[in-house]
């Protein structure tokens, strides 16, 4: 069985990790799927690496970009990068099959996981699936490109949620580079920031070898829950990450840089909300 308690539970046993729970908003009250319904044949899944700039308060020629945190701190990025290790869809829980059978049952959203961890540090999702692009990659902080990620051919499942894991780079990833002494880590920025009421931008330099991954919920365009039969359609999934709020919650006159580049990483990673345009047949 591939459910996300399984999944979970595997990732919980195999490192020290702490989980978070998720709060999503209620879906529309017409969201019914009939989760039971399978056969088809496998279908392609594209998925796509974007930016939400939500907070960048000023873009410059060279790609840099400057974000006012929640703290009044402004910070300016001029170089960096994250390097993505994997994408992928993860299967709906068993429990959820006869959702559309059921009216007096509590909300979609609550049959298809709430309660299940939105997100850990760790290295994997705890299941591979078909559905799944693992390949690192390296994506500049400061290009305003989305990136494409790759593709995978799904067998027929019902599919509920996304998950996406950024970890260390290696010798092997894709567009490493040329500096190795940057080998083993999984972002690293470099700045400057200014603080609230100052004129005086301090510069910093910031790196972790954390690995983070997190789970999401698939959404449609109009930002209902949504979920995918790849048995009968094909998709684009698109995963879109807030550099402009990867700051926030950092005090840089007090936090040691160490533990900035881990929150950082974090705030990327579980702040990123997950798209999902689907192609019926």
């Amino acid at each position: 069985m591939k459910s996300w308690n399984k999944a979970a539970a595997a990732v919980c046993a195999l490192a020290a990790v702490y989980c978070t729970d998720p709060s999503p908003g209620e879906p529309a009250d017409s969201t019914c799927v009939d989760l039971a319904e399978g056969g088809g044949s496998a279908h392609a899944v594209y998925y796509e690496l974007s930016w939400n700039d939500d907070g960048i308060i000023e873009t410059h020629d060279n790609g840099s970009w400057t974000t006012e945190t929640d703290l009044g701190y402004r910070v300016r990025v001029d170089s960096g990068m994250v390097v993505n290790y994997s994408a992928q869809l993860v299967e709906c829980d068993e429990g959820a099959v006869d959702i559309c059978a059921d009216e007096a049952s509590a909300s979609l959203w609550r049959q298809l996981g709430v309660g299940i961890p939105r997100a850990w540090a760790g290295h994997s999702s705890g299941e591979s699936d078909p559905s799944a692009v693992e390949e690192t990659h390296a994506q500049s902080l400061t290009s305003h490109a989305t990136l494409a990620y790759g593709s995978a051919l799904a067998q027929p499942a019902v599919y509920c949620r996304s998950h996406y894991l950024a970890g260390p780079l290696t010798d092997t990833t894709e567009n490493k580079p040329d500096d190795d002494s940057l080998i083993g880590n999984t972002l690293w920025i470099d700045g400057s920031y200014t603080a609230p009421g100052s004129q005086e931008a301090i510069p910093f330099s910031l790196a972790t070898t954390s690995a983070y991954g997190a789970f999401d919920d698939l959404a449609s365009e109009n930002g209902d829950a949504d979920v995918l039969q790849s048995g009968h359609a094909s998709a684009l999934v698109r995963i879109s990450r807030p550099r402009g709020r990867m700051f926030d919650g950092i005090d840089f006159a007090t936090t040691d840089l160490l533990d900035a580049g881990t929150v950082v990483l974090r705030n990327l990673i579980v702040g990123s909300h997950t798209q999902i345009y689907i192609d019926a047949d």
